[in-house]
C-alpha cells in the first residue's frame, strides 16, 4: 500500500509538472506569438507619453485618428500638473484595425507615473477583455524607461490565449524608439507609390533610393536593436535577430527551417 501511495504521488507530481510546462511559454514560437501580440499595443502606449500636449489632446478629443482606431478615455489625474501626478486613462478598441491590419478589441487601462520624458518614468498597463485577432491577452505589464529612447517591458501574470491553448509569459522585452522628425506619426514602415511614380509614406513624406537601397528622409520613429537567444523544443539554440539599429521595424528568427518575421 505504501509503495502504491508513493507511485501515485510521483505520478501526480509528474502530471503537475507536465501541465505546468504546457501552460508556460514554450521556446521560440511561443515567444514570437507573445511578442507579436504585445507589439500591437506597447508602441501605442509609449507613444501617448511622448508629449504632454499630445496626451492631453487625445484625451480631450478622445481619439488619435493619425495612428489608431482606438478611443482614448480620461479616468483620473491632474491635467494641470501632468509631470508630477499619476495620469490614468484608457485606450479602448471596438473590433477595429489600425495600419497594422490586426483586429483589436477591448481595453488597455494605463496609469502613467512621472511621465515618459523623465528617467524614472513608468506606465502600468492592464488588459480588460482585450484581444488581437481574437487571441486574448490578459494580465498586466509595466513599461519602464531605461534611458535614451529605450523601454523595458516587464510582465505580470501575462497570458496569451489562442483558442483553448494558454501561454503564460514572465519576463521582459526591450523596445527602442528613434528620434523621428514628427512625433505625431507612430508607424513608419508603410510605403506607397504616388501617381507621379515617387515613393511616399502614408503622410506624403518622400523616400530616396541610393546605393544602399530605399531610405526615408525623416528618421524612423521605431527601430530594432540586438539579439535574443532562445532554445527550441530539442534544446537547440535559436537567435532572434532584431538588427543593429535598423528602421525596418522587423526581427527574424529561424525555426524548424522556417524564417519567421516579427513586426515591431
Amino acid at each position: 500500500m505504501r509503495i502504491l501511495f508513493y507511485i501515485s504521488l510521483l505520478s501526480l507530481t509528474l502530471y503537475s509538472c507536465n501541465r505546468n510546462t504546457e501552460r508556460s511559454i514554450q521556446p521560440a514560437r511561443d515567444y514570437v506569438l507573445m511578442h507579436e501580440g504585445l507589439s500591437n499595443v506597447i508602441p501605442l502606449v509609449i507613444h501617448t507619453g511622448q508629449s504632454q500636449t499630445y496626451l492631453l489632446d487625445v484625451l480631450n478629443y478622445g481619439a488619435d485618428t493619425l495612428n489608431s482606431c482606438a478611443s482614448y478615455v480620461y479616468l483620473a489625474g491632474d491635467t494641470l500638473d501632468i509631470t508630477n501626478s499619476p495620469m490614468q486613462y484608457e485606450i479602448s478598441f471596438s473590433q477595429c484595425s489600425d495600419m497594422d491590419h490586426e483586429l483589436k478589441n477591448g481595453n488597455l487601462s494605463c496609469i502613467l507615473y512621472d511621465y515618459f520624458n523623465v528617467d524614472s518614468a513608468s506606465c502600468f498597463v492592464s488588459f480588460d477583455a482585450f484581444s488581437v485577432n481574437n487571441n486574448i491577452l490578459s494580465g498586466s505589464l509595466t513599461i519602464k524607461r531605461t534611458g535614451g529612447n529605450a523601454y523595458r517591458v516587464s510582465t505580470t501574470n501575462l497570458k496569451l490565449i489562442i483558442g483553448t491553448r494558454e501561454i503564460n509569459y514572465a519576463g521582459a522585452i526591450i523596445y527602442n524608439m528613434g528620434t523621428g522628425g514628427n512625433v505625431n506619426l507612430l508607424l513608419d514602415n508603410f510605403i506607397m507609390v504616388s501617381d507621379e511614380g515617387s515613393l511616399n509614406d502614408r503622410y506624403g513624406n518622400d523616400f530616396t533610393i541610393n546605393n544602399e537601397g530605399i531610405s526615408k528622409e525623416l528618421n524612423c520613429d521605431w527601430f530594432n536593436d540586438g539579439f535574443v537567444e532562445l532554445e527550441d523544443v530539442d534544446g537547440e539554440s535559436i537567435v532572434l535577430d532584431y538588427g543593429a539599429g535598423s528602421c525596418d521595424n522587423n526581427g527574424t528568427v529561424t525555426y524548424s527551417g522556417e524564417d519567421i518575421l516579427i513586426n515591431l
